[in-house]
């Protein structure tokens, strides 16, 4: 979702929705840190800031409550390791083609 040149995203686990907020969450990725816009319930993702209380969420099946702490970082680390991973193939093609 985009609101006001700002991206969210809305993620459906086990038929609960999360909210996810990379943009914000950014710095922490730089910095390798625990993420804190992550896989959160609508409640807390409107308490985190105060741009998040505008945003007017889709109103569709939400969790009530954050996707557990321990299991973020273990989802982001995956799917970062999935995106490293296809991006050295894709850099292996690439050189391979240029030669």
């Amino acid at each position: 979702m985009i609101s006001t040149g700002h991206v969210y995203n809305q993620v459906k686990i086990n038929g609960k929705w999360y909210y996810v907020d990379l943009t914000f969450d950014s710095e922490f990725i730089a910095l390798d840190k625990e993420l804190e816009n992550c896989l959160k319930s609508e409640k807390t993702f409107k308490e985190i800031d105060e741009f998040h209380n505008n945003v007017k969420m889709q109103k569709i099946e939400e969790s009530v409550e954050d996707y557990p702490k321990e299991r973020v970082m273990e989802a982001y680390r995956k799917a970062i390791n999935k995106f490293h991973h296809i991006e050295s193939i894709l850099k292996k093609a690439i050189q391979t083609d240029a030669r």
